[in-house]
């Protein structure tokens, strides 16, 4: 088969371009989706070229193919036996293929085989691979197959993710096996023919030295662009364009309501039922990182990458992608049941590594990744999951996670700082300064976070609650103000671990504050806890120096707490009280967020026409740079010849001659293709040129030229000028005449008249040596 090696080298070519698509999904799945993509694809391919089927006989074909198929290749969760398709995989399957392109793009990484998203992966490699094969047997262009893998690849880099390591890999790989591959046999068969004693067809060589000399200059501009423009370590493919599912700013922080839990009635009330929770880990409620001087509230990642941004949980989550993962822990899979506990917030344990939704497997029914509708989030930056609808009494799901160890104190004063980059709150109480410089002792960071750890814990407990001293509510700058001066220092896990998460930040530790559930709770029977209101509680994360977060609990244990006449404690000098400000009307975070925004616009003294005038330049002079390096063949062949066409026009108008105004014309017969090419040579004279195109004003051309080269006779600058113009429009007269539209678009892209001027060149030159060499 004359095209079996065209084939092989297409198919070569798709399986490179399909490794950045195998990143995206990281599943045994994804395999079976590629082999039968190519292998369905190819056969496809072969039968239409064999039968010789029209276009829309093959379209209809691989239709057909992809329905029988796509069950148990694209959605093999719907699949009996994950083989055979069902009436539920069809219905999948089919609106799949008209709404999994953008859900594909909020879910996030690894895809796994969740719900319907391999069919995008199926559709773009059947496709490609039938397109490619028809390519390969039913044009006489087998190169074109090269397009099909080029857009596999780029639709790979561009649904993958923000770290290139597959897409990178897949890259070189797929430059070195085409491009790179045919530049250097360019060059090799150049170097052949440049080693030759005799030289049968100089247009050969010239040929093969352009193509070689092109693809130098083009790998040699790249490499230039390259090391001028580094790629970036994150970068931006298209679900980094794509606005999250949930938003945080948009929900009130579950620190605010703590009252409301802790406080007769609701710390009576049944909140969680755990199961399988191993002694004294934590069930994590939401982790708040982001503090305006009113609320620490959850972060959405706009602009701290250590809040992270919350993805659909498609089957479990890649840690390797998180920056905030601990190092070592607990792994245990816990079961939780919702029982008087609501808000969109979900409770895990620890580093959740999946969440699934429904009963424990058992028998043949087993619960489904993900929410019933696929609306689960969870941010594993912080490991915090939230439920679009809310959370409804009887909801059991699981939990897989790592459960951390929580350091001593002793443990802690080794620490040292993590590198996270938080935003800067808006304000903080003006006593924080005053605190580490009279609490922070040691000589070590971590030394001086658990020396304030220490301090804190040294005051007292109240919730205002019934027989217990008055203490406000709320952890605004001035309520933490008055926690960090007051003597004795009073509050709860509302107000010290906000105190202790500020702090920290003082001390250069990257910090949050984690709202869950802590205590002994009610134990049950066969491992299961039950959580009321009364255990709810808050503590603090700090990053550490090997990018770990660790749990530190600023909590005193409740204890009797004595009047202000009998507190022997040293108090803190009190600095002027800096007020808050005034309560936002809408949700805290988010107007802080906006009023940010809206700040840094103002700030800029710059005119709009000048902003916009640079993005333009950022986006656009990069993008202008590589595409005249992809389009210097045609850009390089029309200045070649404008040069040229200046040169001959300037040595006419010095010489006052015609000669170079007829050359102009020659390689325009030349240039406009076979038809007339093919009826002249080297050697043909002005005559025989006018006689081959047929025209009556190319051979009255000719005739002048004639003339004005073999007789006595003298032209004026007038008459050289008017000659030229003549030509002009003959040359634009033998384009005219070109049958197809392909032929007269050829006629520019073509460069046989510049080849012919360097074979001649070259060959005149070999004649003068030659003869001096006989002269002498």
């Amino acid at each position: 088969m004359p095209r079996l090696p065209d084939l092989g080298f297409a198919g070569v070519l798709l399986a490179i371009a399909a490794v950045p698509l195998g990143a995206v999904y990281e599943h045994p799945a994804f395999v079976a989706v590629s082999v039968g993509a190519l292998v369905l694809g190819g056969a496809i391919g072969v039968v239409g070229a064999w039968r010789r089927l029209p276009w829309y006989a093959v379209v209809a074909l691989t239709a057909v193919v992809y329905l029988i198929v796509g069950v148990p290749l694209a959605v093999p969760t719907e699949a009996a036996s994950r083989v055979l398709p069902t009436a539920t995989g069809f219905r999948d399957l089919v609106t799949g293929t008209a709404t999994s392109w953008q859900r594909m793009l909020s879910v996030d990484l690894p895809l796994g085989d969740f719900q319907a998203l391999l069919v995008p992966a199926l559709v773009v490699l059947l496709v490609a691979t039938v397109v490619s094969v028809s390519l390969v047997l039913r044009t006489s262009r087998p190169g074109w197959a090269i397009a099909p893998a080029v857009g596999v690849l780029a639709f790979g880099i561009a649904v993958g993710g923000t770290r290139a390591v597959a897409p990178l890999v897949a890259g070189l790989a797929f430059v070195v096996v085409a491009p790179l591959v045919a530049g250097l046999a360019f060059v090799v068969v150049a170097l052949l023919w440049a080693v030759r004693p005799v030289i049968a067809d100089g247009r050969s060589f010239a040929r093969g030295a352009a193509a070689a000399m092109l693809v130098l200059v083009c790998a040699a501009a790249g490499g230039l662009v390259v090391a001028g423009n580094p790629p970036a370590v994150s970068r931006q493919v298209l679900r980094t364009a794509v606005v999250p599912p949930f938003d945080p700013s948009h929900q009130v922080s579950p620190l605010v309501g703590f009252r409301n839990d802790v406080l007769p009635p609701g710390d009576a009330k049944r909140m969680l039922t755990v199961t399988g929770l191993p002694t004294g880990a934590r069930v994590r409620v939401a982790t708040l990182d982001d503090y305006d001087g009113l609320v620490f509230a959850v972060g959405d990642g706009a602009a701290s990458a250590s809040s992270g941004t919350f993805a659909l949980v498609p089957s479990r989550i890649d840690r390797s992608r998180a920056s905030g993962s601990r190092s070592s822990g607990l792994p245990a899979t816990v079961s939780v049941t919702v029982d008087a506990y609501r808000g969109v917030w979900l409770p895990t344990v620890g580093d959740v590594e999946s969440v699934t939704i429904g009963p424990p497997v058992s028998g043949s029914a087993a619960a489904r990744p993900g929410a019933v509708d696929g609306t689960v989030y969870v941010n594993k930056e912080t490991s915090t999951a939230a439920v679009r609808a809310g959370m409804t009494a009887g909801e059991t799901y699981q939990v897989a996670a790592v459960v951390p160890s929580t350091p001593s104190l002793d443990q802690v004063a080794a620490l040292r700082p993590g590198t996270a980059k938080q935003t800067k709150p808006a304000a903080v109480p003006a006593a924080l300064a005053a605190v580490v410089k009279a609490h922070a002792t040691g000589s070590t960071p971590g030394a001086r976070l658990a020396a304030v750890t220490t301090w804190l814990r040294s005051g007292y407990v109240s919730d205002s609650g019934q027989g217990e001293p008055f203490s406000a509510a709320g952890h605004t700058a001035g309520r933490l103000q008055t926690l960090l001066t007051a003597t004795p220092m009073l509050g709860d896990a509302e107000q010290y671990a906000p105190a202790l998460a500020l702090l920290a930040r003082q001390l250069g530790f990257p910090s949050r504050v984690v709202v869950g559930f802590a205590g002994t709770g009610a134990s049950g029977s066969q491992g299961t806890t039950t959580f009321t209101g009364a255990d709810l509680t808050a503590w603090v994360e700090v990053q550490t120096s090997t990018g770990a977060w660790v749990d530190i609990d600023p909590n005193p244990k409740p204890r009797p707490v004595p009047s202000p006449q009998t507190e022997e404690t040293q108090s803190v000098a009190r600095p002027q009280t800096v007020l808050p400000p005034p309560p936002p009307s809408k949700n805290d975070t988010a107007v802080t967020q906006n009023r940010d925004g809206q700040k840094t616009k103002q700030d800029s003294g710059a005119p709009a026409w000048l902003l916009v005038l640079l993005e333009v330049l950022r986006i656009g002079l990069p993008i202008l740079v590589i595409a005249a390096i992809v389009l210097a063949p045609l850009w390089a062949i029309a200045l070649a010849r404008l040069l040229r066409r200046r040169i001959r026009r300037r040595r006419d108008r010095a010489e006052t001659t015609v000669s170079g105004a007829w050359n102009e014309l020659e390689d325009a017969v030349h240039d406009s293709g076979p038809r007339l090419a093919a009826a002249l040579h080297r050697a043909s004279t002005r005559s025989e040129v006018a006689a081959a195109v047929g025209t009556p004003e190319v051979v009255r051309l000719a005739e002048r030229a004639e003339r004005s080269v073999f007789s006595r006779q003298v032209l004026t600058a007038a008459e050289v000028e008017a000659f030229w113009a003549e030509t002009r429009d003959a040359r634009r007269s033998i384009q005219a005449t070109a049958p197809t539209r392909w032929e007269r678009l050829r006629y520019h892209l073509t460069a046989r008249s510049l080849v012919d001027g360097l074979t001649r060149w070259r060959l005149g030159r070999r004649a003068a040596r030659q003869e001096r060499r006989e002269n002498r």
